[in-house]
């Protein structure tokens, strides 16, 4: 089996499929970039979770600062409690240089992207979009996996679909209530 280059994230390729739903095997290029420059390479494991609540929360990234939290959240998410990060004890804790009472906060003034493999048009690129938690327009600034939600934040795409089947249910049952009361 064929291995990548070391600035690759995997040792070996892997599996991926495109926003059009074309399948392909490639080495998978991952990095965090702020806009302003300096990137960090990262291995997949580890990085992100995202639970069955869609509960986005950043683990500590390994590399020489064994203290370095990736993932930052955007004050609104913070308050909504949909975000949280390691704890932080100063602002070279996190990526994002914004450490506020314990928590790693997106910087607005340099933002973080997440730069990873894609393919277009036949060709194999490392394309770079706004990372989960970062202010945005619409969806095609965020990165995979993510959609603009309606306060304009990079957020995970399933989160919004989850709230609308609980919506759904929760009306179901108001409304299975108010028939019975009837």
């Amino acid at each position: 089996m064929m291995e990548c280059q070391d600035y690759s994230s995997t040792r070996f390729p892997k599996n991926f499929e495109n926003e059009g739903e074309e399948k392909f095997v490639a080495c998978d290029y991952n990095y965090f970039c702020h806009k302003n420059g300096n990137c960090l390479i990262f291995h997949r494991r580890n990085i992100l979770d995202i639970t069955d609540l869609d509960y986005v929360y950043g683990h500590n990234y390994e590399s020489e600062n064994n203290n370095l939290i990736i993932l930052s959240c955007d004050e609104s998410s913070l308050k909504n409690k949909s975000c949280n990060t390691e704890k932080c004890v100063g602002p070279n804790n996190c990526f994002s240089n914004n450490c506020v009472d314990g928590i790693c906060i997106t910087n607005k003034e340099d933002p973080i992207y997440n730069c990873g493999t894609v393919k277009e048009n036949s060709e194999f690129k490392v394309k770079c979009k706004l990372n989960y938690e970062e202010k945005c327009k619409d969806d095609t600034d965020c990165t995979i996996d993510a959609k603009c939600n309606k306060d304009h934040i990079c957020q995970v795409k399933s989160r919004g679909y989850k709230n609308t089947i609980n919506y759904f249910i929760v009306s179901i049952f108001a409304i299975s209530t108010v028939i019975l009361i009837i």
